[in-house]
Order: structure tokens, then C-alpha cells, then sequence
């Protein structure tokens, strides 16, 4: 019965956060402008600016709300799949997994009017798709790698990325820039990516930036691996959330000095500070469900 119980809290507790998450899409961070605009002044300043999107470097609240939904979706993949996998076996998680992606790919493609506007006017990558294409990938990484395996899928995914952007200059140039259009992600996207860029040239959601984004998948998928884990009890499982979460951001924080934390190219510092910032909250509804 206690362990028909905890597992339903700890489930419980992916929930809210979802659910918190999830309220700052359907009108929150509209209700939190508008109490801005109230009071005018300071607040009002910092209301705002945590509302919005970083320009290009920087991170705000607001800037949180996507990364931490790829999170959750790693979350998920450890439930669902790790369930379907122990009653169906393997072949029948993989097959499942990769139609739920497709559609959600697809419905992704039909949001940004893949049946509406003409070609080459749909945006083949996007918010959808970046949520598919990051469970399926984390999914397939799931089904085939042990914890110690998907650690180091996560390492690879980040560290490959940040060489590559932080060493290898771009044809043609002398040295490596972070800057909005001067950087792999922008370039590769620029160069082959077919279809409609939200920024004209690039994708905020584009090919190369997918990669640390599974990275973020992942890491809801440790994240998930934890709460199932019955090693440990629920309050020190909390106190472990937030100290992984403070690591996160400590690391992360200190990495944007070298590496900018940009939402637009999902940076691995980028990576990291979202991520500290959902594990910590996933720690504190943890806590309190």
C-alpha cells in the first residue's frame, strides 16, 4: 500500500510542475504583465523584463518555460516507456515512441500551416517538433542505454556541441563568434535547412541546436530515473533535487562566461541553468506533493 502510495505522489508532483509550467503559457505571464503595468515603477521593470525572451545572451524566467517541457517530456519517457517496455518488451516501446513522435511532428508542421501556406513558406522545425524530435531521440537512448549510459550520451551531446562552437571557426572566418548569425547553428540552418526560419536565415528550434536540446531530454529522463528509484526516502530524494539543481546552475552560470548562455542556439550553458533551475523546482513540488 506506502509504495501504491509514494509512487502516486511522486507522480503527482511531475503533475504540478507541468501544470506550473503550463500556466505561464495559458495566460500567466499575461496576468503578471498586467499586475506590472498596475504598479508601474521598479516592479514594473522587473516584471517585464522576466516576461520576455533574452534578446539573444542572457536568461530570464521566461526563458525557462520551453526547456523546462523537454524536460518534463524526459520525465514522462522513463514512466510510460520504462512500463510499456517491462509489460510489451522492447519492440513494442520502440514502434510506439516513434509513432507518438512522428504525430506530434506532424502536428507541429500543421500548426505552422503546413497545409495553409504554400511552399517554401512552412516551418519544418519548431516548437513541436523540437518536443518530438527530443523524445524520440532521448526515447531510443532510453530504451537501449543503462543510467551510466545515458550519462555519458548526455556529456557527449553537450561537450560535442560546445567544441564544435567554441573551436572551430566558420568557412571562410578567422576566428569563432557567438554572435546572432556568426555561429555553426545559425550557419548549418542558413545553408540546409529548406522551408520558413523564423529568423529569415535561422530556426530558434533549428538542426544543429536539436543536439543539446536531447541533452535537456535527458536530463528529465535522470531526473525520472531518481523518482522511480526507491534507494532513498522522499525528503532526502528532495534534498538531493535541490543540491543537483544548485550544482546545475552553479556550473552553468560560471560556463556562460565562456560559453553564452543563448536560447535561441540552446547553449550547453544554456542547457545547464534551465536544467538547475527544473530540477530545483521539481524538487521543491517533490517536497511539498
Amino acid at each position: 500500500g506506502s509504495q501504491v502510495q509514494t509512487r502516486f505522489e511522486r507522480v503527482a508532483s511531475v503533475d504540478v510542475l507541468r501544470g506550473f509550467d503550463m500556466l505561464w503559457l495559458v495566460g500567466g505571464a499575461g496576468v503578471m504583465l498586467g499586475i506590472g503595468r498596475v504598479t508601474g515603477g521598479l516592479f514594473q521593470e522587473i516584471i517585464v523584463r522576466q516576461f520576455e525572451h533574452a534578446k539573444w545572451e542572457g536568461f530570464y524566467f521566461y526563458d525557462l518555460i520551453f526547456p523546462m517541457f523537454v524536460f518534463l517530456a524526459g520525465i514522462s519517457i522513463t514512466f510510460s516507456m520504462g512500463r510499456m517496455t517491462q509489460e510489451q518488451g522492447r519492440g513494442a516501446a520502440l514502434r510506439r515512441l516513434i509513432r507518438r513522435c512522428f504525430i506530434m511532428y506532424l502536428l507541429g508542421i500543421l500548426y505552422s500551416g503546413g497545409f495553409t501556406n504554400p511552399w517554401p513558406e512552412v516551418r519544418l522545425m519548431g516548437v513541436l517538433q523540437r518536443i518530438a524530435l527530443c523524445s524520440l531521440f532521448a526515447g531510443i537512448l532510453f530504451l537501449y542505454l543503462d543510467c551510466r549510459g545515458l550519462v555519458l550520451a548526455f556529456l557527449i551531446a553537450l561537450l560535442s556541441y560546445w567544441a564544435l562552437l567554441s573551436f572551430i571557426p566558420l568557412p571562410g572566418h578567422d576566428a569563432v563568434s557567438w554572435a546572432e548569425g556568426e555561429n555553426w547553428a545559425c550557419w548549418l540552418d542558413a545553408k540546409f535547412l529548406p522551408g520558413h526560419k523564423h529568423y529569415d536565415t535561422y530556426d530558434p528550434e533549428g538542426l544543429l541546436s536539436t543536439i543539446p536540446a536531447v541533452g535537456t531530454c535527458l536530463l528529465g529522463v535522470l531526473a525520472g530515473f531518481a523518482i522511480k528509484s526507491n534507494r532513498y526516502q522522499p525528503n532526502k530524494k528532495a534534498l538531493y533535487f535541490f543540491i543537483t539543481g544548485a550544482a546545475l546552475l552553479l556550473v552553468g552560470y560560471l560556463w556562460g562566461y565562456q560559453c553564452p548562455i543563448i536560447k535561441k542556439i540552446w547553449t550547453p550553458s544554456y542547457v545547464l541553468v534551465a536544467g538547475g533551475y527544473s530540477v530545483f523546482l521539481l524538487g521543491i513540488f517533490y517536497y511539498v506533493v
